[in-house]
């Protein structure tokens, strides 16, 4: 079956192939710029024509959908604002307050970060004795800060 992507976008063929993977396999190639083809493999129990013909009423439909979506697009995006907005502030407009840090995960954040600083430094001392060409010092560190 051919269709002309002029009429349809490449997306709107592909969502209606997906639709009908239940009762064909489905492979999409195009036959020239303007036109994609599209193949069946049936499966067993199921009818050609029948998947041929949902496969058309799911692409009319995908077109629909899609206007639908450009024409809405505004009114989307502003749900989605209002809603990471209202999730992230509070509704005076300040910044929501996060609950603090017990003592003790104060204290373990702390210790963690003490850790990996220490590893970090020793890290960057095994480095630097091994840095015959001083390829990881910065260019400050070679030529000073002039």
């Amino acid at each position: 079956m051919k269709i002309n992507i002029c009429d349809y976008s490449l997306a709107a063929i592909r969502y209606a192939a997906y639709a009908q993977t239940d009762k064909a396999g489905v492979h999409i190639k195009m036959a020239d710029k303007n036109t994609a083809e599209i193949f069946f493999s049936v499966k067993p129990g199921k009818k050609y024509e029948a998947i041929e013909n949902s496969f058309l009423q799911e692409l009319r439909d995908e077109k629909i959908r899609e206007k639908s979506r450009k024409a809405n697009i505004a009114a989307y995006l502003m749900i989605i604002k209002k809603t990471l907005r209202s999730f992230c502030l509070q509704p005076e407009g300040k910044e929501a307050v996060l609950p603090a840090l017990s003592k003790e995960q104060e204290q373990d954040l702390d210790n963690l970060i003490a850790e990996v600083e220490k590893e970090l430094q020793m890290e960057m001392e095994s480095s630097s004795s091994s840095d015959s060409d001083n390829i990881t010092k910065t260019w400050e560190e070679i030529n000073g800060k002039k």
